[in-house]
C-alpha cells in the first residue's frame, strides 16, 4: 500500500488494497465472504446497466424530439 506524505495510509487506497485481496483469493463458494463477492459483482453490474439505460434514455430522447420538430404540419395532423 502506497502511504500518504505524512505516513498514513488513507482510505482509499486501504479499500481498494483490501479489495485486491479478497478477489486473489478462491473462497469456498457457500462462505460469507464469497456471497458478499459475488453481492459486490452484482451491485456493479447493475450500476453499468442502469448508467447505460440513462444514456440510452437520453439520446431516444434527443432523436425523439428532433423528430417530432421536423414533422411539417401534414404529418403532425395525420399522427
Amino acid at each position: 500500500i502506497q502511504a500518504s506524505k505524512d505516513g498514513t495510509y488513507g482510505k482509499t487506497n486501504v479499500s481498494n488494497y483490501l479489495k485486491s485481496l479478497r478477489h486473489g483469493y478462491e473462497f469456498p463458494e457457500e462462505s460469507l465472504e464469497s456471497k458478499l463477492l459475488k453481492a459486490q459483482e452484482l451491485l456493479a453490474e447493475e450500476k453499468d446497466i442502469k448508467a447505460d439505460i440513462k444514456a440510452d434514455s437520453a439520446e431516444l430522447h434527443s432523436k425523439t424530439k428532433a423528430a417530432i420538430e421536423a414533422l411539417d404540419d401534414a404529418e403532425a395532423l395525420a399522427l
